[in-house]
């Protein structure tokens, strides 16, 4: 499984990336390894607790990623998303696995939406790199290396967004209530104009979160691959 799931803040990402992790192992003898959302300050860490030995940012460090500079901003990002998207070895070969698993939030479109409104980079100067250079240079090598990528635009109605957000502050929330229709739409551009074939579209608007992981998993039942289906068989045949 090769996922990017990508949307506003406060409409669902997170929460369903959890559950499709979960569906992972459950269906399948290996499931995803690890959920990735490296690419929003200030948690440019990323990983969930618990999912690695090391444990998650504290809120001075968050504090001291806030203070960085657009330019360390932009050059820690760009780093972090090249490194994601080319192979890498795992403990199962010795010449590492050009496809490997993935469940990614964010990613490219959501550094080169939230960057240029919020975090003062990627703004095409002198001194900085256009985040348009930057998506096309990620989609290019994501398709080199792992073409049936599945693109997951999450998305819901915008006073669902600003209810959300007024249930559920956040010490370090990104978007403004002010930016919401802008954040919204540029996220339904960015996805559009996406090269990544394989394409599903969710709305969270006033629907459990039990119903978009269930449309998610029969939308995504074309796109499994020959190497999730055998895994899903192993796993089945582990119960007999």
């Amino acid at each position: 499984m090769k996922l990017v799931l990508v949307g506003c803040e406060y409409a669902g990402t997170s929460t369903l990336a959890s559950k499709i992790y979960a569906w992972s192992h459950k269906i399948m003898a290996k499931g995803l390894p690890i959920i990735h959302g490296h690419w929003k300050f200030p948690e440019t860490w990323g990983h969930p607790e618990g999912a690695t030995l090391l444990k998650g940012m504290t809120d001075e460090e968050r504090d001291q990623v806030m203070a960085m500079s657009p330019r360390l901003r932009e050059m820690t990002t760009r780093q972090s998303l090249y490194y994601h998207i080319f192979p890498s070895r795992d403990d199962e070969s010795a010449l590492g696995q050009l496809h490997r698993d993935f469940l990614f939030i964010g990613l490219h479109i959501e550094d080169a939406i939230y960057a240029p409104l919020y975090f003062n980079y990627g703004i095409k100067n002198e001194f900085d790199v256009d985040r348009r250079v930057v998506m096309e240079q990620v989609e290019k090598d994501l398709l080199i290396f792992n073409p049936e990528t599945t693109l997951v635009l999450v998305k819901a109605q915008a006073d669902v967004i600003a209810r959300r957000m007024r249930d559920e502050p956040r010490n370090y929330g990104v978007i403004k209530e002010e930016d919401i229709k802008l954040v919204l739409r540029r996220f339904e551009e960015e996805f559009e104009s996406s090269k990544i074939p394989h394409k599903i579209i969710l709305d969270t608007s006033n629907v459990p979160a039990e119903e978009t992981f269930a449309e998610f998993v029969r939308q995504y039942e074309p796109f499994f691959s020959d190497s999730d289906k055998a895994r899903i068989l192993e796993k089945a045949n582990q119960g007999t």
